[in-house]
This record gives structure tokens, C-alpha cells and sequence, in this order.
């Protein structure tokens, strides 16, 4: 932008309307981040993945912490009038209210989103020549788990009017854990996530080798912060050489931090979100992984409040 040049005017009120035009054309972010922005914005309007306002004030924070900005640092989003003035400079973009879906209308448009889904995925493989490169296209995915034995079905005679076994809790901690395996079937360490902001090393005894765990302080749930260290110290370490492709679902996690869309362009990464209301039937994870993992955990918890009485399953 050029700089004002008014007549006999003091430079230091030059510099004042130079700024108020600034952030009024760019509010915090400058010409160039903006276009960044809006380009990472088309993609995932492109992709089905259109989102509301509070990621689009977020991506705008990771924007701005790379130049002076007036944004809130503590609730690190971007302000309303900034997205009033974005939506103002910006034709192409607009609120619109999303359609409510019945099931039915869901179950309709499974099909039609997966066979999109896969003829990206497709051309996305053929442009960077992975048909016989398995080892460069993996799975990832989480679930929760309850430190908790659960209380199944038990044999007892007929006209019993109490039928019990002994529970740890009513309710037990979550944990999350992050599982990732490539197509030709090699799986990486996996991850845990508990809820808290003080580390253990206890924490990692017994797990595979070079297993992770993560400690969220609001929740064991994933984040932005979470899966940017796991790419940065843990997958970009062991990806098969050439071009990656992660596939997963569409968690906000997964598409609102730039520093993590800036970290999987730079080292070649492709990340493909599962289509909505699909994952149950599309997530090979689900499958393949997690419900074998679960039944085996059941069985496993349960034995193992049989034989310590009087104890709780910890971390």
C-alpha cells in the first residue's frame, strides 16, 4: 500500500490514517494472508467441508501471529468486525444458512458422496503416481476409551431377581487414542490423549515403542496443537519418500491451524477428509482396528478387577 503523502501534515498522523486504512481494507492480516485465507477457504468449500464462522475467526488468528494485529490473545480468534469487513471486500463469500438433513436424505447422499470422494482420491494418486506406492497413502483416526470394565451379559438362573457384577465406577476416565496404518498395512506408533497439563513419565509405561502421550488441559480429546507435534515429530520422520496421503475425517482439528496446512504443503502431504455421515461404513480403522481393540480391552478390564478387588483401573 502506498504511504499517504498529504500536504504539511505531521508524518506521525500520516502514519495513523496509513494504519486505519490498512486495517480497514485488511483488518489484522495484510493483503498477502488474506489471499492465503480465502485460497484455503475455496478448498474446502470445493471439498463439501464449508465452515461456520468461529473457524474462519481462528484460522485468521494463525494468520495474524505472524504480523502486528489488534486480535483477542485470549480467546484467539479473530474479531466479528474484522469478518464483517472480510465478508464486505469479499464477493465470492457469503453466511449462508445450511440445509437441515432428514436421515433419509443422508442415507440418499452417502452413495453420491463417497463416489465423489473416491474419484478425487483417485486423481490425487494418479497425479503423483502412487498406484503402486501402498506405503505412501495411510488411515488415521481416534477413539475414546473409558477406564472402566464394562458390565456384559453373565449366566444366572432363571427367575433371578438380582443379577450383578462388580463395576469399578459408574463412570470412568477417557482417554483418547490416535491409531495411524498405511495401506499396505504397517502401522505407526500410536498416540494417547489424557486430560490434564502434567506429564508423567508412568504415563508411557507398557505402551509399543516410540508411543506418544499427549496432554490436553481442557480435555482428552484431539486438537490443532496435538496433531501439528504429531506430523512434526512423529509422521514426517517415517513417511515413505515422495508424496504422502493422509486420509481421515473431517474433525475441525484437522483443517483450522494454517501452521499445520503450511507444514503438510511443504513436505509434501496431502490431507483427504472422509465425506460426512460416511465414516461409519468408509473409515477402515473402525473397522479393521478399533473394534477388535475394544472387545479385547472389555474382556481384558474385566479380568483384571476380578483379580484386584477393591481397586480402580488407572492411567
Amino acid at each position: 500500500m502506498e504511504t499517504c503523502r498529504l500536504p504539511d501534515m505531521p508524518s506521525n498522523i500520516c502514519a495513523l490514517i496509513n494504519r486505519f486504512f490498512f486495517y480497514s481494507f485488511f483488518g489484522n492480516l495484510g493483503p498477502e494472508n488474506e489471499e492465503r485465507l480465502l485460497k484455503h477457504l475455496q478448498r474446502l468449500c470445493d471439498a463439501g467441508f464449508c465452515p461456520d464462522q468461529t473457524p474462519v475467526r481462528r484460522l485468521a488468528y494463525g494468520f495474524a501471529l505472524q504480523i502486528d494485529h489488534k486480535f483477542n490473545n485470549e480467546n484467539k480468534v479473530g474479531g466479528y468486525d474484522w469478518f464483517g469487513f472480510l465478508l464486505r471486500r469479499c464477493p465470492d463469500f457469503s453466511i449462508r444458512k445450511a440445509e437441515s438433513l432428514s436421515v433419509e436424505r443422508v442415507r440418499g447422499l452417502a452413495r453420491e458422496a463417497a463416489e465423489k470422494f473416491y474419484d478425487v482420491l483417485d486423481e490425487e494418486i494418479k497425479n503423483h503416481d502412487l498406484q503402486d506406492k501402498p506405503q505412501n497413502i495411510f488411515n488415521v483416526d481416534e477413539t475414546g476409551v473409558q477406564l472402566i470394565n464394562k458390565v456384559g451379559k453373565v449366566v444366572a438362573k432363571k427367575g433371578s431377581n438380582v443379577v450383578s457384577k462388580v463395576s469399578t465406577a459408574e463412570r470412568g476416565e477417557i482417554i483418547s487414542m490416535e491409531a495411524r496404518c498405511s495401506v499396505e498395512g504397517r502401522f505407526l506408533p500410536p498416540i494417547l490423549i489424557f486430560k490434564g497439563k502434567n506429564f508423567k513419565q508412568e504415563f508411557q509405561d507398557g505402551l509399543p515403542p516410540r508411543s506418544m502421550v499427549y496432554m490436553n488441559p481442557k480435555s482428552a480429546y484431539i486438537n490443532s496443537k496435538i496433531v501439528y507435534n504429531w506430523l512434526q515429530l512423529h509422521f514426517l520422520l517415517r513417511k515413505a519418500p515422495g508424496h504422502n496421503i493422509l486420509i481421515l475425517d473431517g474433525h475441525c482439528s484437522h483443517v483450522s491451524s494454517i501452521l499445520l496446512l503450511e507444514l503438510t504443503d511443504r513436505n509434501e502431504v496431502s490431507l483427504f477428509c472422509l465425506p460426512p455421515y460416511t465414516t461409519h461404513a468408509l473409515q477402515p480403522l473402525d473397522k479393521s482396528f478399533f473394534g477388535p481393540f475394544k472387545t479385547f480391552f472389555k474382556r481384558s478390564s474385566n479380568t483384571w478387577v476380578e483379580q484386584h478387588v477393591g481397586l480402580k483401573l488407572s492411567r
